[in-house]
């Protein structure tokens, strides 16, 4: 069947052929080279000789691909657990070097049938001095970038025409014509072995320091330009922009950059330099207040806090608490510590300090403009204010994982409104003193009578006999009542009428005891003379804010330790990574710096260092 085949293709083909020759006979040359290459086709030495070629390249690819992924690679696993499996990944040497002597075949083979053409190395070799040139000079990133990408495009042609005998004299040329266009400029050893000798890694290098070079020169026309600017946002958004460079030149370096070891310390440089740039402008407290006793709970973490305002033995109290994995609740451990000795974080009071003014002043602003709000009730007003607040909120640059109008509101409440009592009673008694002092007026039940022994014993409650008798009855049922006033069930209706039937018989009273258990019911007092200014309301407000501001004290604290943790290690095998914003898992919590810095891609070399700020709930993410 196939030498019937070859002798049906032999004859059409030769057919087409000597029809070819007709229409070259009649001038009609477009159709008879049409046909021509047609019975070419058909003839099975020209077929073979055009396409035996690419076969056996898509035979030797194939091979190849082969030997990439089954051959040279070995993984074994065991089960040597109930939830436990062992794996194990050995490399085949012996394909390995196979491979490597492939690709080394191929190479030469490349290099060998390489179209050298002398005027081509000549004007390419003008063309890269001109590009190595722009490297080392350029301080504009782009150039630098784009002038890389077309030296890579061709850099292997050189490469591969180095192996060529009469190459040095051609690079010659172009070295002299190229000293006789740019007469000023010399050529540095380094620039004349990239052409002379050319070598990949060399080139690598090369570039890996053009690119240090490059921002080390924008960044110094920079800072010089932004020494001279007068307004404040024009010099933040400089630098801004100064950041934004650095951090693309680490990205750069990551992606084209060398692995010499010699720039790690040109890293290290950027990354300090990036850090020193990206504090934002914030006054700190420092400034206007002189710390007592400063401890940084967290050195060299990601975000550094700093706990003061009390004796270093209190402060380190707080401390253990904050680092002992084995405490869970840490809120209710740290809240006696920070209400008894006022304790202060720096980091929380710069974050007040900075925020609170742009929150009351959106508020007052936005009442201002509202019509509605000037014309509304007080009821009304109240929940237009609620609005308001949301907004300012959600305007702020930096937004905190807290009840922020609590943060904001409480921390103009006296942080030594607690002092007095906290000394006279103790954190405990006065805790539970406010827990119950909204019911002070009423008698309180179905309460364990151990909850009220403190209480008793300083004398900020009462029970028992000492309860008022109208009191008790007043807290009964209707049922207890019928039986204290000894009628049948049903019998008053009202309490009043009870009550009333009750006082006016003063000999039934005594059947309280026999249906009400009063020692398991209280009364809570009113504060001793010495404590009547202080306002209850306003005190248990400070509680509320000291209990917010412990949660961000220690939500921070184990971001800044997770996070810390996160970016150690070997990142060999991340691309880069990305900020994830809460708000898209919370479409309602917006937090504007979350929405800027979600849209970064950060360097492996230069991960973000979470959390942004007090109370951000920001996640980071590895690109692999």
């Amino acid at each position: 069947m196939k030498i019937i085949w070859i002798i049906i293709r032999w004859i059409i083909g030769v057919m087409f052929c000597l029809t070819s020759i007709g229409g070259f006979a009649n001038g009609d040359i477009g159709f008879a080279s049409f046909v021509l290459s047609i019975g070419l086709l058909f003839l099975p030495p020209v077929s073979k000789a055009l396409f035996k070629k690419k076969s056996i390249q898509n035979t030797q690819i194939k091979k190849s691909k082969e030997k990439s992924t089954d051959d040279l690679v070995s993984v074994a696993s065991r089960k040597v657990g109930s939830n436990t499996t062992e794996m194990t990944i050995d490399l085949n040497e012996e394909n390995l070097m196979a491979l490597f002597k492939e690709k080394q075949k191929q190479r030469e083979a490349e290099i060998r049938n390489f179209n050298y053409v002398p005027m081509q190395i000549q004007r390419q070799g003008i063309q890269l001095l001109e590009s190595i040139h722009i490297l080392n000079t350029t301080k504009s990133f782009d150039t630098l970038i784009g002038r890389y990408e077309f030296i890579s495009n061709m850099y292997d042609d050189f490469v591969k025409a180095s192996h060529n005998k009469r190459y040095i004299s051609d690079i010659q040329v172009a070295i002299d014509q190229y000293k006789s266009m740019y007469y000023d400029r010399i050529l540095k050893d380094y620039e004349l072995q990239l052409l002379v000798q050319p070598n990949h890694e060399n080139l690598t290098d090369y570039y890996s320091n053009c690119l240090f070079n490059c921002f080390n020169g924008f960044y110094k026309e920079q800072m010089e330009q932004i020494e001279n600017l007068k307004r404040d946002d024009a010099k933040r958004r400089r630098k801004e922009k100064v950041i934004e460079i650095a951090d693309n030149t680490i990205s750069e370096f990551d992606k084209n950059g060398s692995d010499n070891d010699r720039f790690k310390p040109l890293l290290s440089s950027l990354r300090e330099i990036i850090d020193n740039l990206d504090s934002r402008e914030r006054k700190s407290i420092v400034e206007t207040k002189q710390m007592n006793n400063p401890i940084v709970i967290n050195p060299k973490s990601t975000f550094e806090l700093t706990l003061y305002n009390a004796n270093q033995k209190e402060i380190k109290k707080a401390i253990q608490i904050l680092k002992d994995d084995n405490i869970w609740n840490k809120e209710k451990d740290l809240l006696p510590l920070f209400t008894a000795h006022n304790i202060k974080c720096k980091e929380i009071e710069d974050y007040i300090s900075e925020y609170k003014p742009q929150y009351h002043k959106f508020i007052e602003q936005a009442k201002a403009s509202s019509d509605e709000y000037k014309s509304a009730s007080e009821m009304d007003r109240l929940d237009i204010e609620n609005e308001f607040k949301e907004e300012a909120i959600n305007n702020l640059y930096e937004r905190a994982a807290c009840e922020i109008d609590i943060l904001f509101e409480g921390s103009e409440i006296p942080e030594t409104i607690d002092d007095e009592l906290i000394q006279e009673y103790g954190f405990e008694t006065i805790s539970k003193y406010i827990g119950f002092s909204y019911r002070k007026d009423k008698i309180i039940s179905n309460w364990e009578r151990k909850e009220f022994e403190d209480l008793l014993k300083a004398d900020l409650a009462i029970s028992g006999s000492d309860l008022p008798n109208e009191e008790v009855l007043f807290s009964q049922t209707l049922k207890t009542l019928n039986k204290i006033a000894e009628k049948e069930e049903g019998h008053f209706k009202r309490k009043q009428k009870a009550v009333d039937h009750l006082k006016e018989n003063p000999k039934l009273l005594d059947n309280i005891g026999k249906h009400v258990s009063t020692r398991s019911m209280f009364k809570i007092k009113s504060l001793p003379e010495q404590f009547k200014g202080i306002d209850l309301e306003k005190l248990s407000a400070s509680w509320a804010y000291v209990k917010e501001y412990i949660t961000l004290l220690t939500d921070t604290f184990r971001d800044s330790e997770r996070s810390t943790e996160d970016i150690k290690g070997d990142k060999s095998w991340i691309k880069e990574f990305r900020v994830e914003k809460h708000e898209d898992f919370t479409p309602d919590f917006i937090c504007q710096r979350a929405r800027k810095e979600c849209d970064k891609k950060y360097s492996k070399n230069r991960p973000p260092k979470l959390p942004f700020h007090v109370g951000c709930n920001c996640n980071l993410r590895t690109e692999i």
